[in-house]
């Protein structure tokens, strides 16, 4: 048995102490560690609060479902077409590149009144975020 192997071990016999004692009894086995290890005491907790799985076992968290989905393939032909236009004069060209949109392409289903709802708010830059999905979180 190597010493990391003999080290996880303990950590995982102490994540499960610490995990089932009150908050009296975890801040004396934190005080413990701390004095044992030599560890920092915020770096002992996140030591011990971490999950008793490996990382890889680990689901990440829900988030809220894409919203916008569907419309996005929609928006982002109509933005690389219309060369790329900042978010603010994307709404605005919206409502005038629609109808040719479903000209050539068919029917919009009904995205149309959702893209131009939001296109008449003004608000298509943040909703649908189409500069940031499209060309990527760099810029």
């Amino acid at each position: 048995m190597t010493k990391s192997d003999d080290r996880n071990e303990r950590l995982k016999r102490l994540r499960w102490r610490y995990e089932q004692r009150g908050k009296a009894g975890k801040s004396r086995l934190l005080d413990e560690f701390c004095d044992h290890y030599g560890y920092e005491r915020k770096y002992a907790i996140k030591l011990l609060n971490e999950a008793l799985g490996t990382s890889s076992e680990r689901k990440p968290p829900p988030g809220p479902q894409p919203k916008y989905e569907p419309v996005l393939a929609v928006v982002s032909e109509i933005w690389r077409a219309a060369e790329q236009l900042c978010g603010k004069r994307l709404a605005r060209a919206l409502p005038l590149w629609l109808p040719h949109y479903e000209k050539h392409y068919g029917k919009l289903l009904p995205l149309s009144d959702l893209i131009s709802t939001t296109a008449a708010n003004g608000s298509i830059g943040r909703s649908f975020g189409i500069c940031r999905c499209v060309r990527g979180p760099s810029g």
